[in-house]
């Protein structure tokens, strides 16, 4: 099993999803290794292959072909979603996008090996609901992969220099109030920050892998 790495398309492949999708960030000359790098952090701590992947928070489908590439079946779920990304869907079933809200899903319990989550457990307000939801979803043993920013007057300030003001807005839970959500319905494995052995409170960004 080999490191796996992210794989930026050609510029203008992808469409981001609405004003506030990162995608232009990846691509950045001087913040896009960071972009990079943070999704990797993540990546290392997924066991791989299998089965079937569910991501939650899929974007512009950046992580669509290489979450693809490891598993059997991989479904991408966002609220917001692009008609390109659900025309992708294909009909055997291998990538399939769905409009679909994390707190609520329509999935059988115990129906994914893996769930992946970056960026987004900071935006939804309804957290426990999220965790509870994922918990369900996921089979005996299911790895969940969650990477996300801190939430601090520092973050704010960093936003603030790539050109990004709206950190305050939508980014509501810190890492600690994750990772203690997370805590009462999964079991935490392992905790990888950026930079390395920084307190998730006070990292640029905290991924962790928790096992049902």
């Amino acid at each position: 099993m080999g490191r796996l790495n992210l794989q930026i398309p050609a510029k203008g492949t992808l469409v981001p999803s609405n004003k506030s999708d990162p995608l232009f960030y990846y691509y950045h000359p001087l913040v896009g290794w960071l972009y990079r790098r943070r999704i990797n952090v993540g990546l290392s701590l997924l066991k791989y292959p299998v089965e079937s992947i569910l991501e939650v928070g899929v974007g512009s489908g950046l992580l669509a072909p290489i979450l693809t590439s490891i598993s059997d079946k991989y479904i991408g779920i966002d609220l917001i979603l692009s008609d390109r990304l659900l025309s992708l869907s294909n009909k055997e079933g291998k990538m399939v996008f769905h409009r679909m809200d994390i707190c609520k899903t329509s999935f059988d319990n115990n129906s994914f090996d893996a769930v992946i989550c970056f960026s987004a457990l900071e935006h939804i307000l309804a957290l426990d609901d999220a965790i509870k939801e994922i918990t369900r979803i996921l089979k005996p043993k299911g790895q969940f992969i969650a990477g996300f920013p801190s939430v601090n007057s520092l973050m704010t300030f960093c936003f603030h220099l790539i050109g990004f003001h709206e950190s305050k807005k939508y980014h509501i839970n810190s890492s600690n109030q994750i990772i203690n959500t997370i805590s009462r319905y999964l079991k935490i494995r392992k905790i990888k920050t950026m930079p390395p052995f920084i307190l998730p409170n006070i990292a640029l960004y905290t991924c962790l892998k928790a096992e049902k």
